[in-house]
């Protein structure tokens, strides 16, 4: 039987020969693999090293690992580390992204795509230190073909701009986007410092960074913002300085930057919030210095500046939260000062603030938590000052300094659960003499929150396995 030749010279890997797409028949032969190009292979995928591997002699494939060759000596030349992915192993991204191409019959997109990417890491910045930039922008077989597509000189002055984490931010996973339209984005008057609602009055004036970088936020995978959309934020009255619910009398004042801050944090990936939306948040008299539950009684009161940090910690990336979600954490007993188990003996105390602020370091981006682990976590024995491990319940208060270390390591984790603390507390090494070795040594450089010293049993540990040590 005559042999059609498909069979015995390409390889198919879910890849359908059609009259889109045309068998490519090549006949392989018998040469040495260039010992640069052994290495680069072995950064692909095992689909793709199967595909390469036969076909390596191919003109095509050649070409797509030359740029390769290409395209890693740039990388390595301009400090550009390869962003890995989450798989199993980890792939660099930039080889990842061709996992629905086939390096054969696709040769030309996949080595298109090599020749482009090295393009761009050419002329990023020298403030570029990953891979990234570029592969969070694409997703799918779309975007990577739109990329070969695009003009050398575009891709370039893409980037090339300073704003190119800002411009990777919004546009991740929406493919490069046109010159022309990152071109208009950031020629915005309204992105200038000190725009005050007329283009013309700082059309000499740079780009306010730390504005650009909150809508970048906000913007987070959806695209660059129209300008409409960007100027009807920034011209709300009640992100003014000064703002108590009327925007006539701030319409001259400068925009609060700490509040633009914590609406950026909440909604992060989430767009630009409507007008209607942030004023019934920064409305919320549970919100305003010395709210006790009536929001008669502290209507003309300011922020509390202290508790919407919090809140806004809390409730990163998750939108602005809802007024009844807001009172229902704030109302709770046991967040009150001097509170022992029962809420109707503190319902007239003042809130915690350091229980507030550890409750919010545990639940940074995790959303407001429930009354439920939040007292199950308060009540937790082995908090408490003296507790000792098969000792009988104790009734002594919070040990604080505990609490602040907890909630430390804890950070954007959510409360842990009973068994995980008492587990860790009943560690041996971190005991000296029946007392535990955690003593507050000030705040970290990088994080702000308080550190424990761990003994060097732990630290040796840690050390040997090459990785941080995560008790929880």
């Amino acid at each position: 039987m005559a042999s059609t030749g498909r069979d015995s010279t390409l390889p198919m890997m879910g890849h359908e020969v059609s009259a889109s797409r045309p068998a490519v028949i090549v006949h392989p032969q018998p040469m040495d693999i260039d010992p640069d190009y052994s290495e680069i292979i072995a950064k692909f995928s095992v689909i793709h090293q199967h595909q390469i591997m036969p076909y390596r002699s191919h003109p095509g494939v050649k070409t797509v690992l030359s740029n390769v060759s290409t395209l890693l000596k740039t990388l390595e030349q301009r400090g550009i580390q390869l962003s890995m992915n989450r798989g199993n192993p980890p792939l660099p991204t930039l080889f990842s992204k061709l996992e629905r191409f086939n390096m054969v019959t696709e040769h030309q997109t996949c080595s298109g795509y090599f020749q482009k990417a090295n393009v761009f890491f050419s002329a990023v910045s020298t403030t570029m230190n990953n891979s990234g930039c570029l592969t969070s922008m694409l997703h799918g077989k779309n975007s990577v073909t739109l990329l070969t597509h695009m003009d050398d000189g575009d891709v370039a002055a893409i980037a090339a701009s300073p704003f190119l984490k800002q411009i990777s931010s919004m546009c991740n996973g929406k493919g490069l986007p046109e010159k022309a339209k990152v071109e208009a984005f950031l020629k915005l008057g309204c992105l200038k410092e000190g725009w005050q609602g007329i283009d013309e009055a700082v059309k000499d004036q740079p780009l306010d960074r730390a504005l650009v970088t909150h809508i970048s936020s906000m913007c987070n995978g959806r695209g660059l913002p129209e300008k409409a959309d960007v100027e009807a934020f920034l011209k709300l009255g009640c992100l003014k300085e000064g703002w108590q619910g009327m925007d006539e009398a701030v319409k001259d004042q400068p925009l609060d930057r700490a509040l633009v801050t914590h609406i950026s944090s909440m909604c992060h990936g989430k767009g630009l919030p409507e007008n209607a939306k942030v004023e019934a948040f920064l409305k919320l008299g549970c919100l305003k210095e010395g709210w006790q539950g009536i929001d008669e009684a502290v209507k003309d009161k300011p922020l509390n500046r202290v508790l919407v940090t919090h809140i806004s910690s809390m409730s990163a990336g998750r939108g602005l939260p809802e007024k009844a979600k807001v009172e229902a954490f704030l109302k709770l007993g046991c967040l009150k000062e001097g509170w022992q188990g029962i809420d109707e003996a503190v319902k007239d105390q003042p809130l915690d603030w350091a229980l507030v602020t550890h409750i919010s370091s545990m639940c940074n981006g995790k959303g407001l938590p429930e009354r439920a682990k939040v007292e199950a976590f308060l009540r937790l024995v082995c908090l408490k000052e003296g507790w000792r491990a098969l000792m009988r319940p104790l009734r002594t208060a919070l040990d604080r300094a505990l609490v602040t270390h907890i909630s430390s390591m804890c950070n954007g984790k959510g409360l842990p659960e009973k068994a995980k603390v008492e587990t860790f507390l009943k560690l041996c090494c971190l005991r000296e003499g029946g007392r535990a070795l955690m003593r507050p040594l000030g705040t970290s450089r990088s994080t702000g929150y308080w550190s424990p010293t761990y003994p060097p049993c732990v630290m040796a540990k840690a050390y040997r396995k090459r990785r941080k040590w995560k008790p929880f």
